[in-house]
């Protein structure tokens, strides 16, 4: 049974968590992801081969139009930011936006006096700065 009519089933009975007719219907779940995720290696294997038969034929102009024809996406709609669309001018936008808002810190010399202060009173034993860190740590 397809995944879709396990689903229906499912719905049909309750939606029950456990049982007969929820370990059918995780099965075809799990056969449909396993079965959408084997196509998309099919595809990539089968542009990968077509490239590399290109390839070593020394056929540079198949090779390329093989690939843009599979991995050369073109916008179908321009960027707009803040409703302009010349990059150009979006790119002077965003200069203008960040040289505006960027602070040199340098200048500022009771800030770098305190930076300076703070790091010299560091400990010099780096083994003691040493953080320990666990894959649970990062995986939360």
């Amino acid at each position: 049974m397809v995944s879709i009519d396990m689903h229906a089933l499912w719905c049909q009975f309750g939606r029950p968590r456990q049982g007969v007719i929820n370990a059918v219907r995780l099965t075809a779940k799990l056969d449909y992801k396993r079965a959408i995720k084997q196509a998309a290696v099919d595809y990539e294997q089968d542009n990968a081969d077509d490239l590399n038969k290109h390839f070593t034929d020394k056929d540079t102009t198949t090779f390329w139009k093989c690939w843009n024809s599979k991995y050369q996406k073109s916008l179908s709609t321009p960027v707009s930011i803040d409703g302009q669309t010349d990059p150009l001018k979006i790119a002077n936008d965003f200069k203008d936006y960040y040289s505006n808002i960027y602070v040199n810190s340098s200048v500022n010399v009771s800030a770098v006096n305190e930076y300076n202060n703070a790091y010299s009173s560091m400990p010099v034993d780096t083994e003691s700065c040493v953080i320990d860190i666990d894959v649970v740590d990062v995986e939360y």
